[in-house]
């Protein structure tokens, strides 16, 4: 979120998320912002150009504004724009990872609520969502690895998932084919699996 860039003073850029407490690698936008951060440039709505913290580095990019308020807008998390904007500048066709699950992230409520043994990582869905979409998509990475539902997601890699560090955000630092390493916890004990990576569909 950020300032309106009509004159109004620049809001505080809030910290989690906007879209929701259940979110997916199969869902369409899911924006997080973690730092104070003000509107920079963009079209008179405020619907572009780059988000800016307190010492103007560049922390996101904006891509909509609430039609119906005054300074509320979203932003891609630059670590998820980056890797973007290299395939662009190198005239690829954009891809992004895909492992095919739906989660929540962690955080100290839902950890008391659901009697979690960790306060921080990504919680794969335990049932289908409204729609019926499963926690674990059908044929996906997620599937073939043998995640499954109630699996705690802590890791990947060296780098622990936690809220600078969502799980989202950490994925998208790699590429479609890469294989990765995922550390879960399940029935509260730790394991790692392997999950090679496949390209998000248009649709998932």
């Amino acid at each position: 979120m950020g300032g309106d860039p009509g004159g109004a003073p620049p809001a505080r850029v809030l910290v989690g998320q906007a879209c929701g407490a259940v979110v997916g690698l199969d869902e369409p936008f899911c924006p997080r912002v973690a730092k104070p951060g003000v509107v920079s440039g963009g079209d008179p709505a405020g619907a572009t150009g780059p988000l800016l913290d307190a010492s103007s580095a560049v922390i996101g990019i904006n891509t909509a504004i609430a039609s119906d308020s005054t300074g509320i807008g979203f932003s891609i998390p630059i670590n998820i724009a980056k890797p973007l904007m290299a395939q662009a500048l190198a005239g690829k066709q954009l891809e992004r990872p895909y492992i095919g699950i739906r989660y929540e992230d962690i955080d100290a409520q839902l950890a008391k609520t659901d009697s979690l043994p960790v306060k921080v990582g990504a919680l794969v869905s335990r049932e289908a969502d409204q729609n019926g979409n499963p926690p674990i998509t059908a044929g996906s990475p997620a599937e073939a690895a043998g995640i499954q539902p109630g699996d705690i997601i802590t890791a990947i890699g060296q780098t622990k998932i936690d809220t600078e560090h969502p799980l989202d955000a950490v994925l998208a630092q790699n590429a479609p084919g890469d294989t990765i390493q995922l550390s879960i916890l399940r029935g509260g004990q730790p394991s790692t699996v392997d999950v090679t990576l496949a390209v998000r569909p248009s649709n998932p």
